[in-house]
């Protein structure tokens, strides 16, 4: 069952003077991940100077996310035996507010932030041992923030701003972010809670202007987000655990990759299946300086998307904004009402949020820089799929666990599984696929037009399925379904067509499940292009202009589509991929599943090439019509603005402007 605030389209005012408001549909899971105990302390360590000229000395990067040359600039290791040691460590790096001067998210948080004296506070701040007690504890290892009530109320409510938590922000900024900036970041925090009811947790990065205009305007990265809903009787309809969370951006939903306006399936989408917020995890953010980005939780990679560029308005060309690093450890929401619920104080016992530590690094001077293998490699021409990018783990492919270094010596440096091949022609092939992992391949195209590519795979499982994407992340072939061979050394060959501009660019393979082996792929010559070039667009209806939408966002087979006024969202999105001849497919940016006459209504579903996820696109301009290849009708609204597939009769509703989305 399907689970969400009853807030209007599911939407949130937000202030110039607030940051994230969000209100996310949730479906209950069940989710333990466990990490290692923690990492012993070097004596050596240091909190840097911010910059790559003024390092900090520490460790690199955990499960080599942004690959070798990685400079640490920022090692906030809290405790007494780390880098922030008391209070006097934390007043000289850390605001105990937020980027907008709030102590509450505006007044949006339940619990506002509780300053360690006045020397720290704003303006009617509450303050530790004069309003509250204690918020903050020190152990040897790390930072503890607590919950407590204000002015010693024995019930709290968010509406009444009487509870106070221990939230801070970094006081070090980074001034631009992405290519603006020059250099990739990678942030990881290590961090574990214990919560109550109606708890507010996340880790966050955020510039210093934001509008809400009906569309969020800024730049925002939810590394995580967590809080304790209550969506109903019994505990699967409730988070007070902190077992779902969700990670994704805010400005530009429509860049992220993964969707989670269902936590847990966005969860599953990363092989994440339990969860156990008890237990220490490490929480990263990477944003390159080509303006892409990644999510990852224990190194698992649990979203990721591109072209996302930190400015105000969110386009390359608009006024470039700071980068603030922000840990909130709160309770309530006003705006949410899940979370929007009064408790006695004692609900606070025992409850905490437990920091270890949080490290910023950027790209150094000599970091490694993606390069073509064997290449680049010439189109039309065959690729060995073991010969993708040199660079390492994040930059030229995504692989988990990692395999040893030199697991063969075709690749002596790289940790991408590679096995001896069976097939015809021997040499290699790349096994272990995953969800989410991903290799990047830097190819060369004589011309621009439409090629066909044949894969050679064999599968170890049914249902496996990848896809490739152009280097702002556009899906360019659909879900390509693998066969089930019954048998890793049964080698077959699927067939896909892409859409490529001439010269040189980078392709990324990317694996949408498990269960399947990639020898090479052939691309063919190529043909002329199709009416529309391929990209992602929205649909809008000739009758109303209302966008073509998958209905209450929906991902699954078989969900049914509508007419909705545009919003933007993935749901709203759609890539085209010209197969040949003007016929297209049709997949949704949020689902990655394929527009397909299913008993006569139009549904989305797995892509598998058949008659029915074909669609004939012509005219031009603002009247486009769009014809199933199945049965020969248009795609189209009728008098009732009702959608479904009828003969041509020249009607408004079965024309459609097909315009560039972003």
């Amino acid at each position: 069952m399907f689970f969400s605030d009853p807030t209007p389209n599911g939407k949130h005012p937000r202030s110039e003077a607030s940051s994230s408001q969000r209100s996310i549909p949730l479906l209950f899971g069940a989710l333990t991940l466990l990490c290692g105990p923690l990492l012993p302390v070097r004596a050596q360590e240091s909190i840097g100077g911010g910059t790559v000229a003024m390092p900090a000395v520490g460790p690199a990067p955990s499960f080599g996310i942004g690959g070798p040359g990685m400079v640490l600039v920022k090692n906030w290791h809290f405790g007494t035996k780390g880098t922030i040691r008391n209070y006097a460590d934390m007043n000289a790096n850390f605001f105990y507010h937020d980027q907008f001067g709030t102590i509450g998210n505006g007044t949006n948080y339940g619990a506002v932030t509780v300053a360690p004296d006045a020397a720290n506070a704003l303006y009617n701040q509450p303050i530790e041992g004069v309003n509250s007690p204690p918020v903050r504890q020190f152990t040897a290892d790390s930072l503890k923030t607590l919950l407590t009530s204000l002015h010693g109320a024995t019930r709290v409510d968010p509406n009444a701003h009487n509870a106070g938590c221990g939230s801070f922000m970094a006081k070090w900024q980074l001034p631009k972010g992405g290519s603006l900036l020059g250099r990739s970041i990678v942030w990881e925090t290590r961090v574990r809670y214990v919560t109550p009811p109606y708890f507010w947790f996340a880790i966050w990065t955020a510039g210093n202007k934001w509008k809400w205009d009906g569309g969020a305007q800024g730049a925002e990265h939810d590394v995580v987000e967590s809080f304790g809903f209550d969506n109903g009787a019994g505990d699967a309809y409730k988070n007070f655990d902190g077992r779902l969370w969700h990670v994704n951006t805010v400005s530009m939903p429509s860049r992220d990759t993964v969707g989670y306006s269902d936590w847990s399936k966005g969860m599953a989408w990363g092989g994440v299946k339990s969860f156990d917020a008890s237990q220490y995890h490490v929480w990263t953010w990477q944003y390159n300086k080509d303006n892409s980005f990644a999510m990852y939780v224990d190194g698992v990679l649990v979203q990721r998307g591109s072209d996302y560029h930190w400015t105000f308005g969110s386009k390359a060309t608009d006024e470039p904004i700071d980068m603030d690093f922000l840990f909130d450890g709160g309770w309530g929401h006003t705006q949410i009402g899940s979370v929007d619920h009064p408790l006695p104080t004692s609900a606070f016992d025992g409850k905490f949020y437990e920091w270890n530590y949080s490290r910023v690094y950027l790209s150094g001077d000599k970091a490694p820089q993606e390069k073509a293998f064997h290449g680049p490699h010439s189109l039309p021409g065959v690729m060995q799929a073991e010969d993708f990018d040199t660079g390492g783990q994040t930059l030229s492919y995504y692989y988990r666990p990692l395999s040893p270094a030199g697991n063969h010596a075709h690749r002596s440096k790289e940790l991408v599984s590679l096995e001896a091949c069976t097939d015809i022609g021997g040499g290699y092939d790349v096994t272990g696929a995953k969800p989410g992992q991903y290799l990047k391949y830097t190819v060369n195209a004589a011309r621009a037009g439409s090629y066909g590519v044949a894969f050679r795979v064999s599968s170890t499982a049914p249902g496996g399925s990848f896809h490739l994407e152009d280097v702002k992340g556009v899906d360019l072939t659909g879900p390509v379904p693998v066969p089930n061979a019954s048998g890793a050394s049964r080698w077959v060959t699927v067939n896909a067509s892409v859409t490529l501009p001439a010269g040189p660019q980078i392709l990324t393979l990317v694996q949408d499940s498990s269960g399947f082996n990639l020898h090479w792929f052939r691309f063919g010559a190529p043909v002329a292009a199709g009416l529309i070039p391929d990209g992602r667009y929205k649909l809008l209806n000739g009758k109303g202009e209302q966008a073509l939408d998958v209905g209450a966002e929906k991902t699954d087979n078989g969900s049914g589509l509508d007419l909705y006024a545009f919003k933007g969202q993935a749901n709203q999105l759609w890539t085209l991929h010209h197969l040949g001849g003007g016929v297209y497919a049709i997949v949704g940016v949020g689902s990655k599943r394929a527009l397909t006459v299913g008993n006569g209504s139009v549904v989305i579903s797995d892509f598998l090439a058949e008659p029915g996820q074909k669609w004939m696109i012509t005219g031009s301009a603002a009247s486009y019509k769009i014809k199933s290849i199945m049965n020969g009708r248009l795609l189209g609204s009728d008098s009732a603005g009702h959608l479904g597939l009828a003969v041509d009769a020249g009607q408004p509703g079965q024309l459609w402007k097909i315009q560039p989305a972003p």
